[in-house]
């Protein structure tokens, strides 16, 4: 695990491409850098705030949810798209312009 990309531009959506593994490997080099680089008051006081960021954002969380479940399909759909054969036009016999 040595390569990921987080998009900051694509805003609570900046990591939804990483994979289960890769945020996970992420979370702990994050929380031990913050162990390594803060006092144990100061890494105890982050967990706390991340526990009350949480309260209260159900619903946002929900709607972020759907919106990744309807780009995935999206992406989905265009990659199956991607896959269907091509086909090209039979050469056909001159026309005149003259229909009937």
């Amino acid at each position: 695990m040595t390569d990921f990309t987080i998009d900051p531009g694509r805003g609570p959506h900046a990591a939804a491409d990483l994979s289960d593994e890769a945020l996970e490997y992420l979370y702990k080099i994050l929380t031990w850098e913050l162990a390594i680089r803060t006092s144990r008051d100061t890494f105890v006081a982050r967990l706390v705030e991340l526990l009350e960021a949480r309260e209260g954002i159900d619903e946002t969380i929900d709607e972020l949810r759907r919106e990744r479940e309807l780009m995935r399909f999206a992406s989905e759909v265009l990659a199956d798209i991607e896959r269907l054969p091509v086909t090209t036009p039979e050469p056909t016999a001159e026309t005149y312009g003259l229909y009937l």
